[in-house]
């Protein structure tokens, strides 16, 4: 180009993760953020530790046997998606169960909350002349397992919305703030895509005059930037 010959190196990504940096009486893992080479965090170096073993956070193999929990909200719900019942068989299929000890996709859809920070917070919050009040009309924090914190955010929705009816002829159609449907799918993507390396923390729900939100901890899938 322009006269002059240009060399072009491709490196691939590499399975065995983390790789260090070992000089200048440093050892250090860094992540490509941009144009830049960051150090990687402790969140980020678990991930590449799990990365460099062919494993991701929900695959990880507990201290818990499959014994030691009970899966009621789980069972009803697979029964009345599928019109199948659990069984032991399906569990290990599914990833929850490894030669009888729970993995932590095991744990989070368990009904007795091993996984400390799998949580949801629903807030509703009241706006006056446009201005949010900061102290929320009603704030509440639910822990369990997924099905239980899905369900509960679908309650906690339809207890707090309004729903007008429009008539017809001899029926009334119902017409509330929100499709249920949405907020459901919205609520699945939070809790299957959140980073639950990110101890200490939630998903959460708020509830606004004129919109939901719905929050989930971590960045982009793989530690890539938006950039």
């Amino acid at each position: 180009e322009s006269g002059k010959k240009l060399l072009t190196l491709e490196v691939s990504a590499g399975w065995e993760t983390p790789y260090y940096y070992m000089g200048e009486n440093e050892t250090k893992a860094y992540v490509r953020a941009e144009k830049t080479s960051i150090p990687a965090d402790a969140g980020e170096l678990k991930r590449l530790v799990l990365k460099g073993r062919h494993l991701s956070y929900d695959t990880q193999v507990s201290r818990y046997s499959f014994k030691d929990v009970t899966f009621k909200e789980f069972c009803v719900a697979y029964e009345e998606w599928s019109g199948n019942r659990m069984n032991d068989r399906r569990f290990e299929n599914f990833g929850m169960v490894k030669s009888g000890r729970l993995t932590y996709a095991g744990l989070l859809f368990s009904d007795d909350s091993l996984v400390p920070h799998s949580r949801l917070v629903c807030s509703r919050w009241r706006e006056c002349d446009g201005a949010i009040v900061k102290e929320p009309l009603e704030s509440v924090k639910y822990r369990g397992g997924l099905i239980h914190l899905i369900n509960k955010g679908i309650w906690f929705v339809r207890s707090h919305m309004e729903i007008l009816w429009q008539e017809g002829e001899g029926s009334k159609t119902e017409l509330p703030d929100y499709c249920m449907e949405s907020v459901f799918e919205a609520l699945v993507n939070a809790f299957a895509h959140r980073d639950y390396f990110i101890t200490g923390s939630e998903v959460r729900l708020d509830l606004y005059d004129e919109r939901l939100t719905i929050s989930s901890p971590g960045g982009m899938t793989g530690g890539e930037r938006v950039q």
